[in-house]
């Protein structure tokens, strides 16, 4: 599955971005951790595919967009 996803910032322990999509509220739900081929600045909106749920986190890669 793909989630639209609003980068909030880059996690160095794990070296990918983090963010969440439409469905997660700060501070409460898990975030989506996904891996980028290019810097991603915080606030951007982007297409992550899905990899990966663990717990309550999501992990993938960003996709083109299909606007």
């Amino acid at each position: 599955k793909t989630l639209k996803v609003l980068t909030e910032g880059f996690d160095r322990y794990s070296e990918c971005y983090f963010g969440r999509s439409f469905a997660d509220s700060p501070e409460i739900d898990g975030k989506v951790f996904f891996s980028a081929p290019e810097r991603i600045e915080p606030g951007s909106f982007v297409d992550v595919m899905v990899d990966e749920v663990v717990e309550y986190d999501v992990y993938g890669r960003v996709v083109p967009s299909q606007a």
